[in-house]
């Protein structure tokens, strides 16, 4: 029997809003040496039903059946690969739909330059209002080397950058699978995370069609995205497994940069699709107490992240608990109505920040959207009931700095402050700055 050119793996679970749309797409593409095989996870729904009946119709649709075990979708995926007979292999989600050519294309494409792995772009499809966008996230060629076919060697620094670690816009050579025994995590919401990029840093040959092939389904129930509440965690256990693969293949130092910038990206990702308030505040402290360490994310410079908004990030994560962080990104302060005294406090100064009220906080959203200066501490006098980053003003004491700033709206208490850090703290004048309603320098307006 001569082998089938195409496998299309289909994890199904309880997709019945979408499976049509999904396998119409699917069997009517204009390449038709191709297998579909669509695995039933312990759906509840009436997907199986679907399954049969199209099926009957199409006897390239093959039907495995499995009890959901909670090992989500990697567990599926795996169970279709080790059916798939093709050539080359596809893994495509229950609730998304496809161009008519998307499998010519990638086999094509995967033919002509005999290609491990061939990438595509994508669009965006947002289920609440049926509008039609382009994604970024699955090819961005500026991070590619000027190569049609290139491998980890030719772009070391953005292998994991060029697209992210979603396996759905990507055709695998089936051999090529076979030969590093490459399989998906389990029991993860990013189950394909770490069998993407591994695949990435084995491929010697990958190449990419900067055509969009593929309708990414947005706001949609049960997804993928939506189960990342019930698991949060799951992106340390992806990111610590790729990393331990990767030292264990001696290739992490090569492409540490680009670990660490995907890491970034995901973690930052991820922690926005929470909606629960325990499940966010557990990865939120996951992250800043565990997962920046272990996967090298702190200790960097800026210009060590491809992005300065993610360096920002990973600086207001690390200084703040998850109630300010959240009061950060939800707060809308008139910023000029309070700007920082960047006319007085030089770039790069090191300064005690005196002041945790409305004033104080403003300071330090400026600060860390703008990287004019260091806060080596934050202080208060209210600190027992403000908590969090909020130190104790004994501890200006035993600080190296360059300045106090003293943030507070009042001049007759930034007044009382000044004295009390003279007097009683030690502070030097000439290190004091203040600089409300106009009056800028030290405390008494001099």
């Amino acid at each position: 029997m001569n082998k089938i050119t195409a496998s299309i793996v289909i994890p199904v679970y309880n997709a019945e809003k979408f499976l049509r749309p999904c396998l119409d797409t699917v069997l009517n593409q204009s390449f038709r040496d191709t297998e579909i095989i669509a695995v039933n996870d312990g759906s509840t729904d009436s997907s199986l039903e679907i399954l049969e009946v199209y099926a009957k119709i199409d006897s390239r649709l093959r039907v495995i059946t499995t009890q959901d075990t909670g090992l989500g979708a990697g567990a599926a995926r795996n169970a279709g690969l080790d059916q798939a007979t093709g050539k080359y292999i596809i893994f495509l989600d229950a609730d998304d739909f496809f161009a008519p050519v998307l499998i010519e294309e990638l086999v094509s494409r995967a033919e002509a330059v005999n290609a491990d792995i061939v990438v595509c772009a994508t669009f965006g499809y947002d289920d609440k209002n049926g509008k039609i966008f382009e994604r970024p996230f699955e090819l961005d060629e500026s991070y590619l080397p000027d190569k049609d076919v290139f491998s980890h060697k030719d772009a070391p620094d953005c292998i994991f950058r060029f697209s992210n670690g979603v396996v759905w816009n990507k055709l695998y050579r089936q051999s090529f699978l076979q030969k590093t025994k490459l399989r998906f995590q389990t029991n993860v919401c990013l189950d394909d995370t770490n069998f993407v990029f591994l695949s990435y840093m084995l491929a010697e040959r990958i190449t990419v069609i900067n055509k969009r092939l593929i309708y990414y389904r947005y706001n949609v129930s049960n997804s993928q995205t939506e189960r990342i509440g019930n698991n949060p965690e799951s992106i340390c256990a992806a990111f610590y497994a790729l990393k331990d693969a990767l030292v264990g293949l001696g290739l992490y130092e090569i492409v540490k940069r680009s670990y660490v910038n995907m890491a970034v990206e995901l973690a930052k990702w991820n922690l926005e699709k929470i909606a629960d308030c325990q499940a966010f505040t557990l990865l939120y402290d996951k992250l800043k107490n565990e997962f920046f360490e272990k996967t090298d994310i702190i200790g960097n410079e800026q210009a060590y992240f491809y992005l300065k908004s993610h360096y920002i990030w990973v600086r207001l994560v690390s200084v703040c608990t998850a109630t300010e962080y959240l009061f950060e990104q939800a707060s809308d302060f008139p910023t000029k109505m309070f700007p920082f005294p960047e006319d007085i406090v030089p770039a790069g100064a090191r300064i005690v920040l005196y002041g945790a009220g409305e004033v104080g906080r403003n300071y330090f959203r400026q600060l860390i959207k703008s990287l004019h200066c260091r806060v080596v501490l934050w202080a208060d006098k209210a600190f027992e009931e403000l908590g969090g980053n909020v130190s104790s003003p004994h501890l200006i004491q035993s600080a190296r700095y360059d300045y106090v700033v003293i943030a507070v709206e009042s001049e007759e208490i930034a007044g009382q402050i000044k004295a009390d850090l003279i007097g009683r703290l030690g502070v030097e004048e000439k290190k004091i700055v203040y600089a409300i309603g106009g009056i800028c320098g030290n405390a008494d307006g001099q």
